[in-house]
């Protein structure tokens, strides 16, 4: 049923090459992506992640999801929409528990991308030539603690041959047997070694390589990848 929340399928936009893993730790989590439509050539992003594991943060973020999907469709500033979202989480939530979030808009005619933060990990930018990684900070505090909390946005540009990678903090702090996380380092490192990949090669290399530096270790939280390419 959870599993039902997320996008039933990615969109197949024309000189866009997108994909998206999402597992929990548990049974049920709070990790989420969405591939949110706002006209035929603007697409809202988001990648979030509940403060806890298990039915308390799958019922938050069924309610977030909720939430994003009826605020974005006014196509209002990535800023705008993580306000609004966050004065209903703040009204509604009484569990103690918040959401980190990234929430951008892209115009796939253009590579266009404006993106605003909520305490959220740094989306990054795998940028053309030389694979260089671009760590894409906004400001923010998560939301569902303070309702005037204020977020700020950041606009950049996606040209050809780039990629953008949105992911929750399951990933860097993935940790191994010593309790050694693998760490922002690690993954920028990955993102920037090698050929230009597939998106869906670059999440199975990935996941593989956090898989490898956990061995055994149980996972201790949920995980969600989404990589947008541009190809074109």
């Amino acid at each position: 049923v959870q599993a039902g929340l997320l996008p039933l399928e990615l969109p197949a936009i024309p000189g866009w090459d997108i994909a998206a893993l999402w597992r929990p730790a548990l049974q049920l989590g709070g990790d989420y992506y969405d591939f949110i439509p706002l006209a035929a050539d603007r697409w809202g992003l988001l990648m979030a992640d509940v403060s806890d594991k298990g039915i308390p943060a799958a019922l938050l973020m069924a309610v977030a999801r909720s939430l994003f999907r009826v605020y974005a469709a006014a196509d209002t500033p990535p800023h705008e929409t993580l306000s609004r979202v966050n004065r209903d989480l703040v009204a509604s939530s009484h569990s103690g528990m918040f959401v980190t979030a990234l929430y951008a808009i892209l115009e796939t005619d253009t590579g266009a991308l404006r993106i605003a933060g909520a305490g959220h990990p740094p989306a990054l930018v795998v940028r053309h030539p030389g694979r260089e990684v671009q760590a894409l900070r906004v400001g923010g505090m998560p939301l569902g603690i303070l309702e005037e909390a204020v977020f700020t946005e950041q606009a950049t540009h996606l040209e050809p041959h780039e990629v953008i990678v949105l992911y929750t903090d399951g990933i860097t702090e993935a940790s191994d047997s010593t309790g050694e996380q693998f760490g922002p380092a690690r993954l920028q490192a990955f993102l920037g070694q090698g050929a230009a990949a597939s998106s869906r090669q670059i999440i199975d290399g990935l996941d593989e390589a956090v898989r490898s530096f956990v061995g055994e270790t149980p996972p201790s939280d949920d995980v969600a990848y989404l990589v947008i390419h541009r190809e074109a």
